[in-house]
């Protein structure tokens, strides 16, 4: 069902299957879909899509990377002007603070790790990816970039880097951010519309910070 067209008169009811679809960005077509209410249902944002009249005709090639079919979607939407407001859980789950030693917020971590020559350059690079948030967060794909962004770093940061803090110097371990975070991160997403080049991958991680998911010290 995903590939066909599929016909809808006002109001009309999908079975969840379809609005999952319709949410992906498979192909769907009406005069007068109800999107408010099948978007609704599945990610609890209220969307607002070309003054509520929901017309999602994607096609994208078979053949496309994960990432080049989120891209691909993402410039559709852009496009058709397809914007949600709410956040998906995707998303979401990454503005809730995860304090676990009461050194919270971004300027108290950098100067407990011995960062305060940092601070500066931080909060103007943290202020870059926060707008890249305000600005793409309406579109429902972008919400999937970024929170596959965040995922990645914060995964990539405690997994392999963390453990290092105390053994490494500080520059070490800031070239290591830069080489397993921001440069892959940057490659796979800078450039298009969503533009995540290096100052908005790097404020990405001061943000992660911010928002007590990652920490520069034990």
């Amino acid at each position: 069902m995903a590939n066909e067209l599929i016909p809808l008169s006002q109001n009309a009811k999908l079975p969840l299957g379809s609005i999952q679809d319709y949410v992906a960005g498979n192909k769907i077509e009406g005069d007068q879909f109800n999107a408010t209410n099948a978007v609704q249902n599945v990610t609890g944002a209220q969307p607002t899509v070309n003054n509520k009249i929901a017309k999602a005709e994607i096609n994208l090639p078979t053949n496309l990377t994960p990432i080049q079919r989120l891209l691909q979607k993402l410039d559709n939407e852009v496009k058709e002007n397809t914007q949600i407001q709410g956040k998906l859980s995707c998303l979401e789950c990454w503005y809730d603070n995860h304090s676990v030693d009461g050194i919270d917020g971004l300027v108290k971590k950098l100067n407990h790790a011995g960062r305060e020559a940092q601070i500066t350059r931080a909060l103007r690079f943290k202020e870059s990816f926060v707008k890249v948030l305000d600005e793409w967060s309406l579109y429902p794909s972008a919400q999937r970039i970024l929170g596959r962004c965040l995922a990645d770093a914060e995964g990539e940061y405690n997994d392999y880097i963390h453990p290092l803090v105390e053994e490494l110097p500080l520059e070490t371990i800031d070239r290591l951010v830069t080489e397993r975070i921001v440069i892959p991160i940057s490659d796979q997403f800078g450039g298009g519309e969503l533009d995540m080049d290096r100052r908005t991958t790097t404020g990405m991680v001061y943000w992660l910070a911010e928002q007590c998911h990652i920490r520069w010290h034990k």
